[in-house]
């Protein structure tokens, strides 16, 4: 059996039809701003733009270190016109964990919030694919995407029409503790989902690499941080009670959730001392048990 590639609508082709379906509709609201169909397709455009005349080629990577914004979703639909791929870097992994994604995706341009720059910086000096960093507004590494974009200029015509031949569109990995965290669980396994917030317990009694100590000294603080950890949280709260089931499953999950962030800030900031003398194993053993115990749901008589 042959199967014609010719005839499949890529993902490209798709984002372009939605754009110019509906130019005057809202695509985005991000604080007090909000972008048009019309206006995201033509930075959309432009960030095409940018890619190419940089030297971005079919067969070739971007990497995204960034809370949700808008221009995260145009960062990584963009390589698409091109041939290219994205991948998404968590903003909780760490520098180990980056790196490894971006040598084994192959990326060349890696897109990061101004927060991230620091960590940016790292990447381009040791990653042996990383050739190129664009920030989200000003910051210490690389060049800002958003002045690239300003001199770029409109660009109605800037999408190309041409399908590309190539049509992998993303590549992603997991790797370290940011995958043991978000491992999914099958639904109504409590057992499976007490071992898997066990394996969360094991992961952050032992010390914490410097960029997530970092993260959630700042959360309460910069915006960026609070939005990175929230949508990192929301994410395990919801596959915890997707696994979990029954009535007020969220609720029970996002208990579970905030029990082990307040016991990760009790040991490792606060230092108290019932739960930062004691040893890793025996932290895991006693918190494991109080956590899980309200997974199930209350039965009725």
């Amino acid at each position: 059996m042959t199967y014609d590639l010719s005839s499949v609508t890529t993902h490209s082709e798709l984002v372009t039809t939605a754009l110019r379906r509906f130019p005057d509709r809202i695509a985005f609201e991000h604080g007090s701003t909000s972008w048009t169909y019309a206006a995201t397709a033509d930075l959309l455009g432009r960030v095409v733009t940018v890619l190419r005349e940089g030297g971005f080629r079919a067969g070739q990577g971007i990497g995204v270190l960034s809370p949700n914004r808008p221009e995260v979703w145009i960062a990584q639909v963009a390589p698409g016109y091109l041939g290219g791929s994205q991948t998404a870097l968590h903003p909780l992994g760490s520098l180990e964990d980056h790196l490894y994604a971006c040598d084994e995706a192959g990326l060349k341009v890696l897109f990061a919030a101004p927060a991230y720059a620091e960590r940016a910086a790292e990447l381009l000096e040791r990653s042996d694919s990383l050739e190129r960093v664009l920030t989200f507004g000003p910051a210490a590494v690389g060049a800002d995407l958003m002045d690239l974009v300003d001199r770029v200029g409109a660009t109605r015509h800037a999408i190309p029409a041409k399908r590309s031949t190539v049509l992998t569109s993303s590549f992603h990995l997991t790797s370290g503790s940011v995958a043991r965290i978000g491992v999914s669980v099958a639904s109504g396994d409590h057992v499976e989902a007490a071992d898997h917030l066990a394996d969360v317990l094991k992961v952050r009694a032992t010390a914490l690499p410097p960029e997530m100590r970092a993260l959630v000294r700042s959360m309460l603080t910069m915006p960026e941080a609070s939005e990175a950890v929230r949508h990192h949280l929301d994410e395990r709260i919801g596959n915890l009670a997707a696994g979990i089931g029954g009535a007020d499953a969220e609720l029970r999950a996002a208990i579970a959730v905030s029990s082990i962030l307040g016991l990760t800030v009790a040991r490792h900031f606060l230092q108290l001392r019932a739960v930062s003398s004691v040893s890793d194993d025996d932290l895991v053993r006693v918190a494991s048990q109080a956590i899980t115990a309200g997974l199930q749901p209350k039965r009725s008589c």
